[in-house]
């Protein structure tokens, strides 16, 4: 699903793609647990004056095709394999990267290319880099060792949490098993993404805000891994880390109840965040357009 917020006279636009969201008619909203996360959704969106389009679905599953072909004007399957066959790179619109805090570069950005963006702000994740378009003024990418960084209440934002997830950083085999170990007995949390993202989700949304008090920026663009698995949130929107090293022993039925709270806690900090642009009176002079890149994947998860 898509959720705009138009107005005339915008002085500036702001886009939110929540990875791994499930939309208002998925698979996830049919579930037993599916209506409180609509309602939740809807009510969040219905009361700041958005308009809902719940007809809009993904072409495409996995991100690394699905946000490219968005920002290039792609709109069929047929469409991306047909400029595929032109294209030497394994994603159409991507290359990998050499760089060791990044996967893939977005090489083509038709968005970003349009007349009415000229100064643009990135929020981004190590995944997907934005941040090569000329009209990128600022780009801020998550970076797990930010000591700026604050957590959501419960995330164990200590020393060791530090080390650990440093040692797993190099990647070596024995630190996998070592950070996953500790996580397992909830002795420590993760700062990696996706992880770290979603625990840092409110401090990442008040950034966002602060970037949007800049009169000379056009768009603030951001791409950020929530509700993306691991799951992470409790049903006070606080975090628990041991919700997300439980996913592999947890039925289908167990992960839909899960994803759906997740998704409650994305329109509560939602909501919050609203509150505070317009408190700063800078709400009603936004375009916004939120919206998934792809939904929870979860059966397709189960069934390999």
């Amino acid at each position: 699903n898509t959720f705009v917020k138009n107005n005339i006279n915008e002085i500036k636009k702001l886009i939110l793609i929540f990875d791994e969201m499930s939309g208002i008619t998925s698979e996830d909203s049919n579930h037993t647990s599916g209506k409180e996360a609509v309602n939740a959704i809807f009510d969040v969106f219905m009361n700041n004056n958005f308009n809902i389009y719940t007809n809009i679905f993904s072409i495409f599953v996995s991100t690394n095709k699905q946000i490219p072909s968005i920002l290039n004007f792609i709109t069929s399957e047929k469409q991306y394999l047909v400029k595929k066959k032109l294209y030497p790179e394994k994603y159409l619109f991507l290359n990998k990267t050499n760089n060791y805090f990044q996967t893939y570069d977005l090489n083509k950005n038709s968005f970003f290319d349009q007349n009415y963006n000229n100064k643009i702000v990135i929020y981004q994740s190590m995944y997907l880099n934005y941040c090569n378009h000329k009209k990128v003024f600022r780009c801020h990418q998550y970076n797990p060792f930010d000591k700026k960084i604050k957590f959501l209440p419960g995330f164990k934002d200590s020393i060791f949490t530090k080390i650990i997830s440093a040692y797993k950083n190099n990647a070596s085999a024995t630190s996998s098993i070592i950070w996953r170990l500790l996580r397992h007995v909830n002795v420590i949390d993760s700062l990696l993404e996706p992880e770290g993202e979603k625990a840092s989700f409110k401090f990442i949304l008040d950034n966002i805000s602060k970037s949007l008090d800049n009169k000379d920026v056009d768009l603030v663009f951001a791409h950020i891994l929530v509700p993306h698995i691991p799951y992470g949130f409790d049903e006070k929107c606080e975090y628990d880390g041991s919700r997300g090293t439980n996913f592999n022993f947890m039925t289908i039925d167990q992960k839909r109840s899960q994803h759906n709270l997740e998704r409650i806690c994305v329109a509560y900090y939602l909501d919050n965040f609203f509150d505070s642009l317009k408190k700063k009176k800078i709400f009603n002079k936004l375009e916004i357009m939120i919206f998934s890149d792809h939904d929870s994947r979860i059966a397709q998860d189960e069934l390999g």
